[in-house]
This record gives structure tokens, C-alpha cells and sequence, in this order.
């Protein structure tokens, strides 16, 4: 069998390609170290908080992630990526919001979705990057 370079082969590949570059990129410098910062993943029952990385950008942080929840579904569950960095007394010093996404174009029902965030700052050392799924419903 001759092997032929379909549009679906292109697409697999150019992903593939780009999440390398983008792994490549955020993963040069982890700051989820000892005396750095320690991450929180508050799970539920819809949802499991999975593969957490905090890398440092020019502007401060980026936080990049997956949450899978509990069913399939083509599109996103409702809801959003709720991120709070706390000191170690537990004092708030930055809370956002993300929504989570897919990568290119659903072709089958999955449970898997991507959230990404950038902190313009940088926190002290030994902060919590607390991370939890809101339910907007």
C-alpha cells in the first residue's frame, strides 16, 4: 500500500508540530519548584484538573493546562477556568478567569479541553497558584 498525504494526515501533522513548539517554548523553565510556587487543583465531580505547567514569559506568568470532565461532548462543558494566586498566609494577589478550548476542529466527542493564562507579574516566592472549574450553569 502507497502511502498518501491526505488533508487529515496534513492537519494531524501541522498539530503535532505546533504542539512541540508550543510545549518547547512554555517548558524551558518550570517555576513549580520547592520555595517557588506550588499548585492547588481543586477537582469536583464533573471535572479533574490535569498536566499543570507555570513557565515564565516576559510579562510575568503563563499557566497552561488541561481539565477533562466526567462526559464526551463535541462542544465545552458551560462554564470557565477560575485561577487565584494566594500568598502562604492565604492572601489573594491575582485572580482571573480563562475559558478552555480544543485544539483544531472537533471531528469526535471528547472529554478533554486546553485552558491557557498569562499573569502580568510574577509572583513571590512560595505562592499558590490555586485552580478550580467554575460551572456557569
Amino acid at each position: 500500500m502507497k502511502f498518501q498525504i491526505t488533508a487529515d494526515r496534513t492537519r494531524a501533522l501541522m498539530l503535532f508540530l505546533i504542539s512541540c513548539l508550543v510545549c518547547g517554548c512554555v517548558s524551558s523553565g518550570s517555576l513549580i519548584k520547592p520555595n517557588r510556587l506550588s499548585i492547588e487543583k481543586v477537582n469536583s465531580q464533573k471535572s479533574h484538573i490535569e498536566s499543570i505547567h507555570v513557565g515564565k514569559v516576559d510579562s510575568g506568568i503563563s499557566i497552561v493546562g488541561t481539565v477533562k470532565f466526567a462526559h464526551r461532548r463535541m462542544a465545552p462543558p458551560p462554564g470557565y477556568m477560575e485561577v487565584t494566586i494566594l500568598t502562604r498566609g492565604g492572601k489573594v494577589l491575582y485572580k482571573a478567569h480563562t475559558a478552555y478550548y480544543r485544539y483544531g476542529r472537533p471531528i469526535k466527542a471528547s472529554n478533554t479541553f486546553n485552558f491557557a493564562l498569562e499573569i502580568p507579574a510574577t509572583p513571590p516566592a512560595g505562592s499558590i497558584v490555586r485552580l478550580a472549574h467554575r460551572d456557569s450553569s
